[in-house]
């Protein structure tokens, strides 16, 4: 009980840091197409 307890705060910690990670990729991305655009 106890491990599907951690696997559970352990996959939602994953799935948190890949919507982290994606947003911060598509920021990089999107700030030079906006400079390039003005």
């Amino acid at each position: 009980m106890v491990l599907e307890t951690i696997n559970r705060e352990f996959a939602i910690f994953i799935n948190k840091s890949i919507l982290y990670i994606m947003s911060t990729n598509i920021n990089k991305h999107a700030i030079p197409v906006s400079k390039r655009a003005v």
